[in-house]
């Protein structure tokens, strides 16, 4: 899934951010090495806290959330529940991102059991509209595990809060019960992929 929103993303910056319209092969490689093709400004945001929605009864009683800030290497780790695994969906962070960036789920079966992860969501802040309280990242955005694929369902969402500067500007709830906030909405991704 995060692959194929990466060659979405490359789409956007083309039609959104440098305005081609048309066949993007059309433009030729000495044209797009001009500064008018340069990539802007990704904005920084602070996510402070990280829900995990219409998760089906006792399917992730204990839970590790991390989140990382994408480099050109091994993502930077920002904010980290700890080794103790948290019994609650919903966990307040403090992370500072930039660009791309990660949200990784972690479960663990039984005290002494092993670490499985659950599902993964990258993203890129460019993409995100930093002026609502929240985002809300649908199944179809997500990198879930296979194991959990089927178990978790089609309806499982990642919330991120935002900065607590920007509550109270969050869209309305949709009558499914949470908000999608994300330019993505019409984005198809297959579900069936893995990670």
């Amino acid at each position: 899934t995060s692959q194929r929103k990466y060659v979405y993303f490359y789409e956007e910056l083309w039609r959104k951010f440098w305005n081609v319209s048309g066949n993007i092969g059309d433009v030729s490689a000495e044209e797009a090495s001009t500064e008018k093709y340069t990539i802007p400004e990704e904005p920084a945001i602070t996510i402070f806290g990280v829900e995990l929605l219409n998760i089906p009864e006792n399917i992730l009683n204990k839970i590790r959330i991390k989140i990382f800030q994408g480099t050109n290497f091994t993502p930077q780790l920002r904010y980290d529940t700890g080794k103790t695994f948290i019994d609650s969906l919903a966990v307040d962070s403090f992370a500072n991102v930039k660009g791309n960036f990660k949200v990784s789920i972690e479960t663990k079966k039984g005290f002494f059991g092993k670490t499985i992860k659950v599902l993964e969501l990258w993203h890129n802040t460019l993409f995100m509209d930093t002026n609502v309280e929240f985002y809300d990242f649908p199944a179809n955005q997500l990198d879930i595990k296979r194991a959990y694929r089927k178990t978790l369902g089609d309806n499982v969402t990642i919330r991120l809060l935002l900065t607590r500067e920007s509550i109270g500007t969050a869209v309305p709830i949709e009558s499914d019960g949470y908000g999608k906030v994300t330019d993505l909405e019409h984005l198809e991704l297959d579900s069936k992929d893995t990670i």
